[in-house]
């Protein structure tokens, strides 16, 4: 009986603690969802805006849908920024996935790259090929430092412009094109060259490519795909004949250009 006695207001007291924590908590969970509900409200009505400053970039989105959402299986595929420089120039952007600001979203650039910026030395003169937004070509750029040089290229207007006005480094030319832009070029005009590739990026474009890297140097392939039949560059095997071939990862092979035979000396495999 005194068991009893002494368990019971235990066990009442258990229950009714239980019981007045899981009402708080309810409380609590409609509180939040409630405020959450008014500040969209409130942004939707007021037509507010988040925005982001990096760099002294300043990112004023239009619309108040987030980003994930917009960029999601729901979303419109898309969102638009307005972007303040520094120097006070202003542009309109779009995020898209094929149009990537390193600033707002994961940039694959950046991961691809770090077997290149391992390579690049001060002084080099490197080419990149579908530069994107600029963020990878900044950190080139960065790693050959002012007497070396960083070309650029893209096809898209727009993340021209951006790259123009959010990368201003001096030794780094952004310009508009592809593969088709080294035509005027002489022959052995670079030291190395990241390429992402494309559908674009064809026999006569490799070709191109191989004129322009200098003995020695070497190319960085990256966003391989099976779908372009490039995984091993065997479609390009009869241009880049000789050269020795390293895989760096599932989608990129870094391939480089025999040096002068005092330097020929290597322990990795030709291409076939």
């Amino acid at each position: 009986m005194r068991s009893d006695h002494a368990l019971r207001p235990v066990r009442r007291a258990v229950r009714m603690g239980d019981l007045a924590a899981r009402r708080r908590a309810r409380n609590r969970m409609r509180r939040r969802r409630r405020l959450r509900a008014l500040l969209q409200l409130i942004r939707h009505t007021l037509a507010m805006r988040n925005s982001v400053t990096v760099d002294g970039v300043r990112y004023t989105e239009r619309e108040p849908t987030t980003l994930a959402r917009a960029l999601g299986p729901q979303g419109t595929g898309m969102k638009e920024y307005f972007v303040r420089f520094p120097d006070g120039s202003a542009m309109r952007i779009r995020c898209e996935p094929s149009r990537v600001y390193a600033d707002l979203m994961e940039d694959p650039r950046l991961r691809a790259y770090e077997p290149a910026l391992e390579r690049v030395r001060p002084g080099m003169r490197v080419l990149e090929i579908g530069a994107g937004t600029g963020a990878g070509s900044d950190r080139l750029a960065w790693a050959v430092g002012p007497s070396g040089a960083v070309v650029a290229l893209e096809d898209d207007a727009e993340s021209v412009r951006f790259a123009r006005r959010r990368y201003p480094t001096p030794h780094l030319a952004v310009e508009r094109g592809g593969s088709e832009s080294l035509h005027g070029e002489l022959d052995g005009s670079f030291d190395a060259a990241v390429v992402r590739c494309s559908p674009a990026f064809d026999q006569s474009a490799a070709a191109e490519l191989a004129r322009c890297i200098a003995p020695g140097g070497w190319v960085l392939f990256w966003d391989l795909s099976d779908s372009q039949g490039l995984m091993d560059l065997a479609s390009f095997a009869s241009v880049f004949r000789n050269w020795e071939q390293e895989r760096l990862a599932a989608d990129s092979v870094l391939v480089r250009k025999p040096a002068p035979a005092r330097d020929s000396g290597s322990s990795r495999s030709n291409l076939a």
